[in-house]
């Protein structure tokens, strides 16, 4: 880098010593006082840049542009996998599709083409999560004091059953027992309907209330007097509340005539049903009595509301009753997975 001081200092020093520069000085103050005055000279070469100077401030934020145009709609995507469906428990009234996913007994299955087989042997079931390995059996208990056993009456019509307990069932004997105190009118109707309505009483007479989980046996016996007219009479029963059934089996015994008692010929017809949806049990003919025996095994996965149902196939017309003397028993029996309960009392 130049320095100017020590250039001006030297400059200062030859001006006051150097002849030649006072000589020189005399004849330019000599061509000052006689010349007009001289052409323009040519133009000196350019200095040096000068140093950079400091940055400025930064200046204010400018306006947000216009918004662009939407670029194009890109190419749809390939298709996913089909997902699974959980439908809760297996339910045998029911025909399942691809994707669906069922509880039974403990296991999870999917179904991988329509059917309504049972898992986990029937057509178009995979597994997809196994039954957990059963827990340690935990200790016996200490013995209960012993009772005679009591009848206790919820109303006239509906009755729970508690007493002793057999060695080694687990249970409480808890009984749900519909068992009207006199003749139910039915409708004339080919529409399903309970088979003990509440008119009788202001009480719901026909709804059970079925634990979760759990594996029940029924058994009851109906008397019907309808009309002439020719019909099938079907049973069924109708779920509510959140009920799901895991499975429901059961047989009916029927008997039909034109009046009680019935001698031994009356024709007997017999029936199994693999659903709460139940069926026909009878052909159609018209005689007005009839007399049905039922006895089963239901178990259900999420607890609810149960109801006894009963369709004609036609209207029968005429007077239509469930008589005094039917009646439904409903108790639990174990988880609805058990094998086995109880032990032989010695």
């Amino acid at each position: 880098m130049i320095d100017l001081s020590k250039i001006q200092s030297a400059v200062r020093a030859l001006r006051r010593t150097d002849p030649r520069v006072a000589a020189m000085r005399e004849m330019i103050g000599r061509a000052r006082a006689h010349a007009k005055g001289g052409e323009r000279g040519e133009q000196g070469l350019r200095g040096l840049s000068g140093a950079q100077g400091v940055q400025g401030e930064r200046g204010l934020r400018g306006m947000v542009g216009i918004k662009g145009a939407t670029g194009d709609k890109g190419v749809q995507g390939d298709r996913g996998e089909q997902g699974m469906t959980w439908r809760g428990a297996y339910q045998s009234s029911r025909t399942y599709e691809v994707g669906d996913v069922v509880s039974h007994l403990g296991s999870a299955y999917i179904c991988t083409a329509t059917t309504n087989q049972s898992p986990p042997n029937g057509f178009g079931w995979e597994l997809l999560v196994a039954r957990g390995r059963e827990g340690a059996r935990g200790s016996t208990g200490a013995d209960g004091v012993g009772g005679s056993g009591t009848i206790e009456l919820i109303n006239p019509s509906v009755s729970a059953l508690t007493g002793e307990v057999a060695s080694g069932s687990g249970l409480v004997p808890t009984m749900q027992i519909i068992c009207p105190s006199g003749n139910i009118g039915l409708a004339d109707s080919s529409l399903a309907q309970d088979a003990f309505p509440d008119g009788m009483l202001p009480e719901s007479l026909d709804v059970l209330q079925l634990a979760g989980a759990t594996t029940y046996r029924f058994r009851g016996f109906y008397h019907l007097s309808t009309g002439v007219v020719s019909h099938s009479t079907s049973m069924s029963f109708r779920t509510a509340g959140g009920l799901t059934i895991t499975s429901c089996h059961w047989s009916t015994l029927t008997y039909t005539g034109s009046a009680l008692p019935m001698t031994q010929t009356t024709t007997q017809a017999t029936n199994y049903f693999g659903g709460v949806a139940g069926g026909a049990m009878n052909a159609a003919n018209t005689n007005p009595t009839l007399i049905v025996r039922f006895d089963g095994v239901l178990r259900t996965n999420n607890g609810g509301t149960l109801t006894p149902q009963i369709t004609f196939s036609v209207a029968p017309a005429g007077s239509n009753v469930m008589m005094q003397g039917s009646f439904l028993e409903f108790w639990a029996i174990g988880s609805n997975a058990m094998n086995s309960n109880g032990s032989a009392i010695v």
